[in-house]
């Protein structure tokens, strides 16, 4: 059995940990809520003095090119 990361976010809410991808040198965390597998969101992961911090994505651009990575990941695979 796979080992499963669940995060919670700033909403309270728990999270597992889908899938990471990098694109363009940035790494994306694709989350799916643990009580609605339907629901999912999308951050990102900042490295500040070598620590690393999940953090919400810029704009809507951003949002879709880690779409655009994850579902290209998934055809490629």
């Amino acid at each position: 059995m796979e080992d499963v990361e669940i995060i919670t976010l700033e909403d309270n809410n728990d999270y597992i940990v889908t899938k990471e991808i990098v694109v363009d040198n940035v790494k994306f965390v694709f989350l799916t809520k643990t009580d609605d597998v339907a629901s999912f969101c999308i951050r990102k992961i900042n490295i500040i003095n070598g620590e690393e911090f999940l953090v919400g994505l810029n704009d809507h651009d951003e949002f879709l090119k880690a779409l655009k990575g994850f579902t290209e990941e998934f055809k490629s695979s």
